[in-house]
């Protein structure tokens, strides 16, 4: 064991391009300081340092022979503790008032010179390095985009500078002085000495705990077959932007990375490959790189790496919970108001690696328009089948992944993706049978509940002015729920107007629950059991379905009701043009799509003149004659 002293005396550390910035926080740095206190004038083992020694040179300050080691492993603590033995010489300074054995001492221990001064840890990433040199020298300036590494490294400077500003007494000084440099015991492990590979080492230092990502694993398994094979590809960098990109939409947790190169892989190959399971897929795929030539190999894996840049920007975006900082610059407004939608509905996943693909091919003005048209599309395909239609959120699953795969190779546009998605749904959730489920009285206030605030919400907005802003959309289950009005009250036996107005509960209990009694409210506590004309207008309360703040849903009861009724006809007729909605909004349209959709009879015995709906477009989408493979599982949901 050496003590920091021996290691920072005579070296110099690099921190390769293929490790993560600094990440401690003041937790772990207060957990430091405990040990420290703790630790009397006994010294304190810190754990092991994995470096590889890669040259050697002269100090010019006092001509002492200086190593070059690459720091494998232990990056945070040997970063920690040069900001404190920096922190301590500042402090020295501020206490004597001037240069003395004890801060020259510490000085000799931050910095070297060779050919000019610089700092003992060094980082392969510029703009890390940048910021490390600016926390210790004070210069350069930071870089102009901080990342969270650059974060952590300011709060960490921060934070020791508070706890070394406490020490008043130069005694106390020289005891932490003590502690750090002299006291605190390292294991210094060299892997050049041995003649072991660096970079398979990552995979053992992996074993021991360390939370490294799939993510990671893949990178230094690239960065060991591009040494090998002498590949001009810089791995190392391109993950550092990849992870950074996350960053910058901030999602960049380690599950979301595994989740982002998981997807990649799979899009980018076309097979389904789970989170946790890509770092051993992807080595069984490109191992015989390894072994000797394979043109093929080699240009798909150099291809893969060159998607991560771009594919993180994509992923990002799209997974963002914050994408409406991007509309109308990295999508139009109206494709982002379809992804908005696809949130909303809580089935993001579904489409979402179509979604991906298609924005990292829409990367022009007229790119745009076409992503805006795949997003309406996805929006409309996820609802029908799994809102509607109730379909299991994997069917289809393969057939998504192989049209995301063609849009990533081959460069397939909007009109394929719709086709394909068309395919999809002419087989299992056409329109005749989506709208047919929607009008049977099946999808209500009891069953259905999730997906009808969804409904209730796009019709309240496809009934609202253009170019105003929507209503918030209610975040939680209790807020959605008490966002539902029951225009027939569900408690209905009061012995008042509406027990009189539905003398039959039975009958009662069939119409309260269904779509047409259901309307969005911001005042359903104040609404109660009152009777529907006062429900209309009551000049007497602070909400009513005319009052203005009321949503533009009980504005339009009126259209159905004069005010002295709310009975069988009135919840039907408005729940057919429910139906009616339903079709131009969830529609995109095919041909296919066109003909009579059969009305209930229930609608035809109270609505007079009531027929089918005959559904005709003046325009629709093309979808090509080759068969769509639907081998999944098409269990609905009980």
């Amino acid at each position: 064991m050496i003590s920091l002293e021996k290691m920072f005396g005579s070296r110099v550390y690099v921190v390769p391009k293929n490790q993560r910035g600094y990440s401690w926080t003041p937790k772990e740095i207060d957990d430091l300081f405990s040990d420290l206190d703790l630790m009397g004038d006994q010294s304190h083992y810190l754990g092991t340092v994995i470096c590889t020694k890669c040259d050697d040179f002269t100090d010019e300050i006092d001509k002492t022979p200086t190593y070059k080691y690459i720091l494998e492993d232990g990056q945070q603590r040997l970063t920690t503790f040069l900001l404190i033995i920096n922190e301590l010489r500042r402090r020295f300074l501020e206490v004597d008032l001037k240069e003395t054995v004890e801060s020259d001492g510490l000085n000799r221990l931050i910095t070297y010179k060779k050919g000019s001064i610089s700092i003992r840890i060094e980082n392969q990433n510029k703009a890390l390095d940048e910021c490390l040199k600016h926390h210790i020298l004070g210069a350069p300036s930071l870089p102009g985009i901080i990342t969270p590494p650059m974060r952590c490294l300011q709060k960490a400077k921060e934070h020791i500078a508070a706890i070394v500003d406490k020490i008043q007494i130069r005694d106390e000084l020289i005891e932490l002085r003590n502690k750090v440099c002299k006291q605190v015991q390292i294991i210094d492990v060299d892997l050049a000495s041995a003649r072991i590979d660096r970079y398979l080492t990552f995979d053992a230092i992996n074993s021991r705990g360390l939370p490294l990502t799939e993510f990671d694993k893949i990178k230094n398994f690239c960065i060991l077959i591009s040494d090998k094979r002498s590949l001009d590809i810089a791995p190392e960098e391109k993950w550092y932007s990849a992870i950074s990109n996350l960053e910058k939409f901030k999602v960049s947790t380690r599950n979301v990375e595994n989740s982002f190169i998981a997807e990649l892989y799979s899009v980018y190959h076309g097979v389904n490959t789970g989170n946790n399971d890509v770092h051993d897929s992807f080595v069984k795929e490109y191992r015989t790189l390894l072994e000797g030539d394979n043109a093929q190999k080699e240009r798909s894996f150099k291809g893969f790496i060159d998607y991560w840049v771009t594919y993180s920007e994509a992923f990002g975006f799209i997974n963002s919970k914050h994408k409406e900082h991007y509309y109308n610059n990295l999508c139009t407004k109206i494709a982002g108001q379809w992804l908005d939608s696809i949130d909303n509905l809580g089935l993001q996943g579904v489409t979402k690696k179509i979604l991906t693909a298609a924005y990292l091919a829409a990367q022009s003005e007229n790119g745009k328009q076409e992503f805006e048209k795949v997003c309406r599309a996805c929006e409309i395909y996820t609802f029908r089948m799994h809102a509607l239609s109730r379909y299991r959120v994997d069917k289809n699953s393969k057939v998504i992944l192989d049209i995301a795969n063609q849009v990533l190779k081959n460069n397939k546009g909007s009109d394929f993706i719709i086709s394909e998605l068309g395919k999809l749904l002419n087989s299992s959730a056409n329109l005749k049978s989506s709208i047919g489920k929607l009008m049977s009285g099946d999808l209500n206030y009891k069953n259905w509940l999730g997906y009808l605030y969804y409904f209730l919400y796009e019709y309240e907005v496809s009934i609202s002015a253009s170019g105003v802003q929507r209503i918030p959309w209610a975040r939680s289950d209790e807020e959605k729920d008490n966002s539902i009005e029951h225009i027939l009250p569900q408690e209905h036996r009061d012995s008042g107007w509406w027990e009189k107005h539905w003398p039959n509960a039975l009958i009662a209990d069939k119409y309260v629950n269904r779509l047409g009694n259901l309307v969005l409210t911001k005042g359903n506590s104040v609404l109660g059991r009152k009777s529907i004309d006062k429900k209309i207008i009551d000049l007497d309360s602070d909400y009513y379905y005319s009052h203005k703040k009321a949503t533009n849903s009980e504005k339009n009861i009126t259209n159905y009701t004069d005010g002295s009724s709310w009975k069988e006809l009135n919840i039907l007729k408005r729940e057919l043009d429910l139906a009616n909605f339903a079709i131009e909004r969830w529609s995109i349209p095919f041909r296919e799509d066109e003909g009579s959709i059969e009305v209930p009879d229930i609608y035809k015995e109270f609505i007079p003149k009531c027929n089918d709906i005959n559904v005709k477009f003046d325009e629709y989408e093309q979808i090509d004659s080759c068969e769509v493979d639907c081998a999944e599982s098409d269990i609905e949901y009980e």
